[in-house]
């Protein structure tokens, strides 16, 4: 990438919200990854390491609202989603993927299960379920092995690779943008 080495990235800025993640969660999940060699960004800087950067990268989304500066519009023209499609990867957890945008205000704009469709074209599966998962095969590979409760699982038809099943669908998974490096 463009931006220097660093190619491991923990998205987290306390002037953004969060949702499901508490701030303190967001803020421990971002020590931890800085303890581990990942460099923490604020929002402008995430806008500015997407748009450099794609296949080789990662970004974790601390703050499980996507900022207004990557998730500038609601369609396939976002900074986000041309970040995946250049062959990027973002792990994110909590939340729904573009539930909510972020602003530096503080505020949070709804986009609902549309953010996710529009930008991403993943469907949501059965919500608000609580059930425990179900490691695939490909989780086993990818090294999980602890189970857990899903309340927000999408669709398997709409990704690439199911990590996790529930009965409401893929509550772990991998959606691949760019067909040039298959696992991001």
């Amino acid at each position: 990438g463009s931006y220097g080495e660093t190619l491991r990235v923990v998205y987290f800025d306390s002037t953004y919200p969060t949702n499901w993640a508490s701030r303190a969660e967001a803020l421990q999940i971002k020590n931890f990854l800085v303890a581990n060699g990942f460099t923490a960004m604020n929002a402008g800087e995430l806008k500015v390491f997407m748009q450099s950067n794609g296949a080789g990268s990662i970004v974790v989304m601390a703050n499980d609202t996507a900022p207004d500066t990557v998730a500038d519009v609601k369609s396939t023209n976002a900074i986000f989603r041309k970040y995946l499609d250049a062959g990027g990867t973002v792990l994110w957890m909590q939340d729904n993927v573009l539930h909510w945008q972020g602003t530096a205000s503080g505020s949070s704009v709804a986009w609902g299960q549309s953010g996710m469709q529009t930008v991403l074209g993943i469907n949501p599966g059965s919500w608000w379920i609580y059930d425990a998962v179900t490691i695939t095969r490909d989780g086993a590979i990818l090294g999980l092995s602890q189970t857990w409760l899903s309340a927000i699982p999408v669709q398997a038809s709409t990704v690439s690779k199911v990590y996790a099943s529930s009965s409401g669908g893929a509550a772990a998974w991998l959606k691949n943008f760019n067909s040039a490096y298959p696992d991001t």
